[in-house]
Protein backbone atom coordinates (compact mmCIF):
# COMPACT_ATOMS: atom_id res chain seq x y z
CA UNK A 1 0.00 0.00 0.00
CA UNK A 2 1.46 3.13 -0.99
CA UNK A 3 2.67 6.10 1.43
CA UNK A 4 -0.42 8.17 1.50
CA UNK A 5 1.48 11.09 3.05
CA UNK A 6 4.83 11.01 1.93
CA UNK A 7 7.29 13.78 2.74
CA UNK A 8 9.14 15.44 0.28
CA UNK A 9 12.43 14.61 -0.88
CA UNK A 10 14.07 18.10 0.07
CA UNK A 11 12.28 18.67 3.44
CA UNK A 12 13.94 19.06 6.84
CA UNK A 13 13.33 15.00 7.94
CA UNK A 14 15.50 14.09 5.19
CA UNK A 15 18.40 16.35 5.99
CA UNK A 16 20.69 14.93 8.31
CA UNK A 17 21.13 17.10 11.11
CA UNK A 18 23.81 14.76 12.66
CA UNK A 19 26.86 15.68 11.25
CA UNK A 20 30.38 14.16 12.67
CA UNK A 21 31.83 17.83 13.54
CA UNK A 22 35.36 17.65 12.26
CA UNK A 23 38.35 19.76 14.06
CA UNK A 24 37.79 22.16 11.87
CA UNK A 25 34.65 24.18 9.87
CA UNK A 26 33.00 21.70 7.89
CA UNK A 27 32.66 22.99 4.16
CA UNK A 28 29.23 21.28 2.23
CA UNK A 29 30.01 18.18 1.98
CA UNK A 30 29.74 16.38 -1.61
CA UNK A 31 26.23 15.07 -2.79
CA UNK A 32 28.29 11.49 -4.18
CA UNK A 33 29.69 9.12 -1.72
CA UNK A 34 33.29 7.44 -1.62
CA UNK A 35 33.23 4.27 -1.05
CA UNK A 36 36.53 2.09 -0.71
CA UNK A 37 37.07 -1.33 0.12
CA UNK A 38 40.44 -1.51 3.35
CA UNK A 39 42.29 -4.05 4.60
CA UNK A 40 40.37 -6.80 6.31
CA UNK A 41 42.40 -5.54 10.14
CA UNK A 42 41.58 -1.82 9.09
CA UNK A 43 38.24 -2.45 8.12
CA UNK A 44 37.57 -4.38 11.70
CA UNK A 45 39.41 -1.48 13.71
CA UNK A 46 37.28 1.16 12.09
CA UNK A 47 33.91 -0.69 12.68
CA UNK A 48 34.82 -0.98 16.04
CA UNK A 49 34.73 2.77 16.44
CA UNK A 50 31.47 4.70 17.57
CA UNK A 51 30.39 6.03 14.13
CA UNK A 52 30.60 9.94 14.90
CA UNK A 53 34.12 8.92 16.07
CA UNK A 54 34.67 6.70 12.65
CA UNK A 55 32.99 9.08 10.50
CA UNK A 56 35.38 12.44 12.06
CA UNK A 57 38.69 9.46 11.46
CA UNK A 58 38.19 8.52 8.17
CA UNK A 59 37.15 12.25 7.09
CA UNK A 60 40.37 13.81 8.77
CA UNK A 61 42.37 10.97 7.39
CA UNK A 62 41.49 11.11 3.63
CA UNK A 63 41.64 14.98 4.00
CA UNK A 64 44.98 15.25 5.50
CA UNK A 65 46.37 12.87 2.87
CA UNK A 66 44.69 14.81 -0.24
CA UNK A 67 45.94 18.13 1.41
CA UNK A 68 49.33 16.38 1.47
CA UNK A 69 49.30 15.11 -2.20
CA UNK A 70 48.21 18.40 -3.98
CA UNK A 71 51.06 20.17 -1.59
CA UNK A 72 53.44 17.96 -3.29
CA UNK A 73 52.51 18.18 -6.55
CA UNK A 74 52.08 22.00 -6.02
CA UNK A 75 48.67 22.14 -7.04
CA UNK A 76 46.61 25.41 -5.59
CA UNK A 77 44.96 24.68 -2.63
CA UNK A 78 41.62 26.53 -1.53
CA UNK A 79 42.21 29.06 1.19
CA UNK A 80 40.40 27.08 4.10
CA UNK A 81 42.10 24.06 3.30
CA UNK A 82 45.89 25.97 3.56
CA UNK A 83 44.57 26.97 7.35
CA UNK A 84 43.90 23.35 8.45
CA UNK A 85 45.67 22.77 11.87
CA UNK A 86 49.20 21.02 11.65
CA UNK A 87 47.47 18.25 13.89
CA UNK A 88 44.97 16.68 11.45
Amino acid sequence: MPNRNPKPKDSAFHKNKNVAQTNRPLKPLAKKVIGIKLEVDIDTYLRSLPVKERTILIREAITSAVVEDMKRKRIPIAETVNNLPEEI
